[in-house]
């Protein structure tokens, strides 16, 4: 889970806190997150900071002063999700978002079941287990989606030559530079006859995945979770050091 901050006051606005990184909250161009309807505000409010997994809430010399539930903030304090922050008139809450590495999704599919830093599974009691899995890896060339997507399938022809690969379709996905899907036909045999469908994104120097694996017989209701799960969900890999 990652955290992020929502205004529930006037426009809703919301931000993702990105590991290592400081959001500013104010009035003003000056701030990263900005509330210019809330006279009240300072053009810098407050700051929150990640820092070695926690995410401290330090008032920026604010007028009015920054409050955390309802206790004025007068040294830095860490903030947990469900806590809110009031600045001027307006009030912020921290709340949890499901990611998996540099993947942030808006909402879980329903009904599935979250794997810790993997992804989800269906929640069933027996037979074959739909999944959607969320891996990462860096770029180490100036190597393309399209090259990505055709070593990886080549990867997987080695490993499962009696698998039927689709065509890889470019597409436009928000927030990736390139995006390709991709679907795949797993013939009865060893395992249960299916589908594998897969989201390829890159942004910057990263290629990210997401898979979704489901059975004959599962396949629109894991379809449905698929696209509940990458609605909105965004790939944000961390700027790199230095």
């Amino acid at each position: 889970m990652a955290l992020q901050l929502e205004l529930i006051t006037g426009a809703p606005a919301k931000q993702k806190l990105a590991a290592g990184a400081t959001l500013l909250v104010g009035r003003t161009d000056k701030a990263h997150f900005q509330v210019p309807d809330d006279p009240t505000l300072s053009g810098v409010h407050f700051e929150l900071r990640e820092e070695g997994g926690k995410v401290m809430l330090r008032d920026a010399g604010s007028r009015a002063g920054t409050f955390l539930q309802g206790a004025r903030v007068t040294e830095p304090v860490e903030v947990q999700a469900g806590d809110r922050i009031q600045a001027g008139q307006s009030i912020f809450l921290i709340v949890d978002i499901p990611s998996f590495g540099s993947w942030t999704l808006e909402a879980a599919p329903q009904g599935w079941e979250e794997m810790p830093a993997q992804g989800y599974h269906e929640r069933v009691e027996e037979g074959p287990v739909s999944s959607l899995l969320f891996t990462e890896e860096p770029q180490d060339s100036d190597q393309t989606l399209a090259d990505y997507v055709a070593a990886q399938q080549l990867i997987l022809r080695e490993l499962r030559p009696e698998w039927q690969h689709g065509e890889p379709r470019p597409l436009p996905y928000p927030g990736a530079e390139e995006a390709i899907a991709l679907d795949i036909r797993v013939p009865a045999g060893n395992a249960a006859a299916g589908e594998v469908r897969q989201l390829y994104v890159r942004q910057a120097k990263r290629f990210g995945t997401a898979t979704l694996t489901a059975a004959d017989g599962k396949i629109p209701e894991a379809r449905k979770a698929f696209e509940q799960a990458l609605r909105g969900a965004k790939f944000e890999p961390p700027p790199p050091a230095g």
